[in-house]
């Protein structure tokens, strides 16, 4: 497991990473709506907050909602599938 957090750094230092951990985390525990309504309260919650987002992302997905994309789903199913399952009884 620590190879695939470690490639998830490797990448990440070249652009950024499609892995939010609070929305992840969300929708590995709760599902896609969860996860999608933790994206966008987080997302959207400000102006201010919009604003970083759209410099952070810039060029890489035509908007917001878009972030939650098959990268996405890949780095969230590789780095937390494995604790979610390891969670439950």
């Amino acid at each position: 497991r620590l190879a695939d957090w470690l490639a998830a750094w490797r990448d990440g230092n070249q652009a950024p990473l499609a892995f939010y951990p609070e929305t992840a985390w969300a929708w590995q525990q709760r599902g896609e709506g969860a996860g999608r309504i933790k994206w966008l309260n987080e997302q959207y919650s400000s102006p201010e907050a919009d604003a970083w987002w759209r410099l952070a992302l810039r060029d890489t997905y035509a908007n917001l909602e878009e972030a939650l994309n098959k990268d996405f789903a890949h780095w969230r199913e590789l780095l937390l599938k494995p604790l979610t399952e390891a969670l439950e009884p």
